[in-house]
């Protein structure tokens, strides 16, 4: 399972009319995919989580389709990906003296941050850089 959060603003167009963005999304990246209402998710009230299941390759897929929606690239030349990871994830990214993470920003370029308190055992995960199509 991965969670992103998208601007509130742009939850629209990811659902689309009647939701046929969701089905597109669903059907173009054999993926489960939800959005979550904000009552449902109300500690991030900027936001809107979006809840993708299925293969690994599948959900790289969808984030990526959600991401051009949410920020589209003609309009947007930066985005952010918000991701709410387990402590366990966390610790996985940020690596034995953060190591890990020094590297993932080297690598992409990006900056990328990880929330040190975690809610409902989750952990803000953000990462903003260029949007590359």
């Amino acid at each position: 399972t991965t969670k992103l959060l998208v601007p509130a603003r742009s939850a629209g167009a990811i659902i689309g009319k009647a939701g046929m963005g969701l089905a597109r999304i669903r059907e173009d990246c054999g993926v489960k995919i939800e959005v979550l209402a904000q009552a449902q998710a109300p500690h991030w009230v900027e936001d809107r989580v979006v809840i993708l299941q299925g293969p690994l390759a599948s959900r790289k897929s969808a984030v990526a389709a959600v991401l051009q929606l949410a920020f589209p690239p003609e309009e947007i030349m930066q985005a952010t990906l918000k991701m709410l990871v387990s402590r366990g994830e966390a610790g996985a990214i940020i690596g034995k003296q953060g190591n890990t993470l020094k590297h993932l920003r080297e690598q992409s370029g990006l900056s990328v941050q990880v929330q040190k308190d975690d809610i409902l055992g989750e952990r803000l995960v953000t990462s903003t850089g260029p949007m590359s199509t």
